[in-house]
């Protein structure tokens, strides 16, 4: 029985010696540089978070821990779990070792060490510390390992709500020191690059207004944030205090960066305008997920970590895709937006890989997304200076095309320049048109005031003539009643009463009609005296309308010679305009040859960012031949140091070169600013010419229609001239005939007396009535001298107002040439303007 229970135990012991089998000791001795001791390391999972040293001891003991095969990386996990690995001490002069955790976001780490008598002493590492709890104030968790000699167990407790990795290694002393040295300075270079990449970038930003440029620089921040948190030189330098930050920050910052390489993808690529089905995704895609990460934040900090992970991979995968479909379109920046975010892609890679333990730690494990960032922010930096250069070559076709503008605008005023010269020499000659108009109205209407006068004395005179016409009508009725009563008394005087009467019936009629023509000519010359009042009333408004196109002459010689200020101001303005856009032309030439040097100096620092590799290449090489200690990789080393060197001595030209070109893109802007005032102050000028030129045909137009008005208007007085005219020849030929017909009745009048006469002498009987017929036409005559005298007169003031009346239309017909040449030149201004 008690030989199957020593059989039992057997096979229960080897089972569990095969399924658990106890790692071999870790031998140090003096040759010790740096060792990967994962390994040589063992792990136990806790559950439950409950177990003590002397629980997990009993288990080690026990060969319930498990082998890593150098693999330390667990993913996230909420459990807990127990690291344990053997130390044989073999130094022939002891020196104290260094443990060296190379992931700074772990929790909580516990280091239990075993003293020399069996117990364990318990040291507290992790972010839930202030950094200043640290025995070792570095960026990694740094364990100092008691110097002494013989087999010692360590235990570590690991607990962490993100990802569990422990990628661990053990330093001797110096070597520490001078890793820690070597590696400061590299990250020192690093941090420098990228800190002068932001810089130039968001340089270039305020100097071109490039909102993409401002992504990049924002990204390059939000990415140098992030590695500096990765690196444990945030929580070193920067928030030793900070808990929260430390906890918190590394995924945010992460995130943020891919956020800002889309928005800069999208604005550099012009998604939105080229790809919008992709643009519409990538909005969607970050506004989903900035309120993912916000929620989750609130809830769960396991959580919030793994969403700003997977967020921040896929936008760099997102952003990768964008390249490559731009790329397809045969774009020239996409091309290095692409290899850029290439090598920086496989950097990333290459650095996770070695976290997690996939791939052995190395120096290109350990320095691959430093270099690929590196390399990616030069050629996507590259190319936004071959953006640059394209905007340099569209700059100077648009300087080209501003002096191509400025000469045509320099030709246009020239022209222009004529045209008010042109414009005012007619607005003269319109003055004096004007003015000339302006007399022959007035001379017209003093030869209208005259007629007037002269056809109101004939119409005075034409009614004293109607008068003695009715006394003359008067006087022959009485004497025809003495002639019926003489023919009643005497019958042998009969015959010659007969001739005198049938004379004196005819010296009635006559008179009869006479008198209706001396009513005839009265109304002719009413209507007359009508008609020159119209027409006086149309020559005072001829006279109005001429002083307002005299005043619109003088208006408009005004506006020309305002708008000939206004040109010259323009021109000496676009002088001025020519002169800034020579500075401007020059300060782009020099910012031009500063950004040739800027292109030399990178690619300086790519040829050393080559041989840096290469000499880290024969490092390795060195290294792995010669030992830790070899010659090699010292001489390799200084020469990388060299190197370094130079990068910080290229990377202050660089800074000294974006100075320069800042405090020229300060003077370009000044003058740019400058130019546009000076743009502004033409175009003000340039509108002032517009408006003055608008008021100079508005007064054209004025002008046009008061000529066109004093046209009709002549035209009208023109016509009622004629009608006086003719009016006046009537009355003139009335006049005529009248004086014809009294020197008619004047004989008749004088056979009548001499008939009298005889009749007197030959009967006593007729005489007191023939002596009374004979006063009568007596009287009869000196009113038809009167009416003869007044015919004479009336005909000699018709001939005066015809005289008046063909220079009057003389006068009209001037006016009228000089209307016609008015809206001749009128309409040259018009065609001019």
């Amino acid at each position: 029985m008690l030989k199957r229970s020593w059989l039992l135990w057997g096979g229960l012991f080897l089972i569990s010696s095969m399924l658990f089998p106890k790692m071999d000791s870790l031998d140090v001795d003096d040759s010790l540089s740096n060792k990967n001791i994962a390994p040589y390391v063992q792990y136990f999972v806790d559950s439950d978070g409950l177990l003590k040293i002397s629980d997990i001891e009993s288990i080690y003991l026990n060969n319930q821990f498990r082998l890593s095969n150098g693999n330390l990386n667990f993913g996230y996990s909420q459990k807990v779990y127990w690291f344990c690995f053997e130390l044989n001490n073999r130094q022939v002069e002891l020196h104290e070792m260094y443990l060296q955790m190379g992931f700074p976001f772990i929790d909580s780490i516990e280091m239990y060490i075993q003293n020399s008598f069996g117990e364990y002493s318990k040291y507290g590492y992790g972010d839930k510390y202030p950094f200043n709890n640290r025995s070792i104030k570095f960026r990694d968790f740094i364990i100092p390992i008691p110097p002494k000699n013989g087999v010692t167990r360590y235990f570590i407790r690991v607990q962490n709500e993100g990802n569990i990795s422990l990628p661990i290694s053990l330093w001797s002393e110096n070597s520490f020191i001078d890793h820690i040295q070597k590696e400061n300075k590299a990250l020192g270079v690093y941090y420098g690059l990228i800190l002068v990449m932001m810089l130039f970038n968001l340089v270039l930003f305020i100097l071109m207004k490039d909102i993409g440029m401002l992504y990049f620089s924002i990204f390059i921040f939000f990415y140098f944030m992030f590695h500096i948190q990765f690196d444990g030189i945030g929580f070193q330098y920067l928030w030793p205090k900070n808990l929260f930050l430390q906890s918190y920050s590394l995924p945010w910052y992460a995130y943020m960066a891919g956020a800002f390489i889309i928005l800069f993808i999208r604005e550099d690529l012009k998604t939105k305008r080229l790809l919008p089905k992709i643009d519409f995704l990538l909005r969607g895609y970050l506004i989903i997920t900035t309120i993912l990460i916000l929620i989750s934040f609130l809830f769960s900090r396991t959580l919030y970590i793994q969403i700003a992970t997977i967020s921040s991979v896929l936008s760099s995968f997102f952003a990768f895709v964008v390249c490559i479909i731009r790329l397809r379109q045969k774009s020239k920046t996409a091309l290095f937006y692409f290899f850029g975010y290439l090598v920086f892609v496989l950097g990333a890679i290459i650095t996770l890989l070695s976290i997690f333990g996939v791939v052995n730690i190395s120096f290109w494990s350990e320095w691959s997304i430093q270099i690929g960032s590196v390399l990616m922010v030069l050629v996507i930096s590259i190319g936004m200076i071959d953006k640059i250069n394209k905007l340099k070559l569209q700059y100077d076709k648009n300087v080209l095309r501003l002096k191509d503008i400025y000469e045509r605008l320099a030709e246009r005023f020239k022209q222009l320049d004529n045209k008010v010269a042109t414009i005012k020499k007619l607005a003269n000659s319109l003055s004096e048109i004007t003015n000339d108009l302006s007399m022959k109205v007035e001379t017209t209407n003093d030869g209208i005031l005259h007629t007037a006068i002269a056809v109101d004395t004939v119409a005075e005179q034409t009614v004293m003539q109607n008068n003695m016409v009715n006394d003359l009508n008067n006087n022959i009725l009485e004497i025809i009643e003495l002639i019926i009563g003489v023919v009643t008394e005497g019958r042998n005087q009969s015959e010659l009463l007969t001739n005198a009467a049938e004379k004196v019936m005819f010296n009635h009629k006559e008179i009869l009609y006479q008198s209706g023509q001396a009513s005839k000519q009265s109304e002719d010359l009413d209507q007359t005296k009508l008609v020159v009042k119209n027409m006086i009333e149309d020559v005072e408004i001829i006279t109005e309308k001429s002083t307002k196109v005299a005043e619109s002459a003088l208006t408009a010689i005004k506006v020309a010679e305002e708008g000939e200020r206004v040109v010259n101001n323009s021109v000496d303005g676009m002088n001025i305009i020519k002169e800034k856009i020579f500075n401007i032309a020059e300060k782009v030439d020099f910012l031009s040859s500063n950004t040739l040097k800027i292109e030399e100096i990178i690619e300086v620092i790519d040829n050393l960012s080559k041989q840096t590799n290469v000499l880290s290449l024969n490092a390795a090489i060195e290294a792995s031949r010669a030992g830790a200690h070899g010659l090699g990789f010292a001489v390799v080393a200084e020469e990388v140091r060299h190197l370094a060197e130079k990068s910080v001595v290229f990377t202050k030209e660089i800074i000294a070169i974006i100075n320069n070109i800042r405090f020229d893109a300060e003077e370009l802007k000044k003058s740019m600013d400058k130019g546009i005032v000076e743009v502004m102050l033409g175009y003000e000028l340039i509108q002032k010419m517009s408006k003055a030129f608008t008021r100079i045909i508005e007064d054209i137009r004025r002008t046009v229609e008061e000529i066109q008005n004093i046209s009709s208007s002549s035209e009208d007085l023109s016509r009622k001239s004629s009608t006086v005219k003719e009016m006046l020849n009537t009355i003139y030929n009335s006049i005529d005939h009248n004086l014809t017909t009294m020197e008619q009745l004047s004989n008749n009048s004088e056979q009548i007396v001499s008939s009298i006469k005889i009749m007197k002498l030959a009967s006593t009987q007729n005489q007191l009535a023939a002596s009374e017929m004979s006063e009568n036409y007596h009287a009869i005559s000196k009113k038809i001298a009167s009416i003869s005298r007044i015919s004479k007169d009336n005909t000699t003031a018709a001939d005066r107002t015809s005289v008046i009346t063909g220079d009057m239309a003389k006068s009209i017909g001037l006016i009228k040439n000089f209307i016609l040449e008015l809206d001749f030149m009128t309409v040259q201004l018009l065609k001019r303007g």
